[in-house]
């Protein structure tokens, strides 16, 4: 869904791309007001004390780190003069995926968040794509301008990154939007995963309707109540999606089909943004994933769930 953008952000939870250089203890940490903490850190600043208690390192490891490393100086200046090392490793480069090794973890989110702005500012890249629904990310995105910056990260993202460091970032997409090079908010999960999914069953229905009302609002009703059921219960939803998983997903793909077979039709209606009908259609396909999934789960057939989920 992000193929016609030139260039994107990929955050998720599988790779380490930036390491931070930083003080567990440092008088720079978020919250201090400390004016100086809005600088890069000097390289007596970085040491960290040795750790008595951590395993023997191999000598020549040691002097191979001391001769090729390079120092990142801030988790959050606005300065990226250190981070200019990265312009030559990432010319020509499409994608950058970044991630951490635990969520809500504050410096990861620093450091991810900064990083974020430098390859937007300084290196050509225009979307920010989280591994998160496709949809509520797209949704919020089109409906940010009636939103707060935490309004629109709990509807688009999951709750693992809900966090202040997370919330600095909706800022700057949602004030990035005012130039003339905003930074998108997407989304490559099939998954819902905020409590935008609750524009779900009026975004197929306002779509619909431009070509068949009474599908419309059939639509309309079967998506209303498996949403309901997703925010009344998270048990009984699975148990209610195991049990109805052939039915459901039969529905869905004839939603699916319904766009497909409408498409042309559809792109006229929307000729301001083309991109909504096909959002639709990918939110309908996504649906049918997401209930084999869900439904794996509930089965304790977690292999197959977690490969109709990497599939989709």
């Amino acid at each position: 869904m992000v193929a016609f953008l030139k260039k994107f952000l990929c955050l998720s939870t599988t790779l380490l791309l930036l390491s931070s250089c930083y003080r567990n203890k440092s008088p720079f940490e978020p919250g201090n007001l400390n004016p100086e903490r809005d600088r890069l850190l000097t390289d007596r600043e970085l040491i960290t004390p040795e750790d008595p208690n951590a395993p023997e390192e191999k000598p020549e490891w040691v002097a191979w780190i001391k001769g090729n490393h390079i120092p990142i100086r801030s988790l959050f200046c606005n300065d990226f003069s250190d981070l200019q090392f990265l312009k030559p490793l990432l010319k020509d480069k499409r994608i950058v995926e970044l991630g951490e090794s635990g969520h809500g973890v504050a410096q990861f989110n620093q450091a991810k968040v900064r990083l974020i702005k430098f390859l937007h500012q300084e290196c050509g890249f225009s979307v920010i794509a989280f591994e998160s629904s496709i949809f509520d990310c797209f949704y919020t995105y089109e409906n940010s301008s009636s939103m707060t910056p935490i309004q629109m990260m709990i509807n688009s993202i999951y709750g693992v990154w809900y966090t202040w460091e997370v919330e600095l970032l909706f800022e700057y997409i949602k004030e990035s939007q005012k130039t003339n090079n905003p930074l998108t908010l997407a989304g490559f999960d099939v998954k819902p995963s905020s409590f935008g999914f609750k524009a779900h069953p009026q975004f197929f229905k306002d779509v619909i309707s431009k070509v068949d009302s009474n599908f419309a609002n059939t639509v309309y009703h079967l998506d209303s109540l498996l949403v309901a059921k997703a925010f009344e219960d998270p048990e009984k939803f699975m148990d209610y999606l195991a049990k109805n998983e052939e039915n459901l997903v039969f529905q869905y793909e004839n939603i699916v089909y319904f766009l497909d077979q409408h498409m042309t039709e559809l792109k006229q209606a929307y000729l301001d943004n083309q991109r909504i009908p096909l959002i639709a259609r990918q939110a309908a396909w996504s649906m049918t994933v997401f209930i084999h999934v869900w439904a794996a789960f509930s089965a304790n057939d977690y292999v197959s769930g977690f490969e109709s989920r990497d599939k989709g």
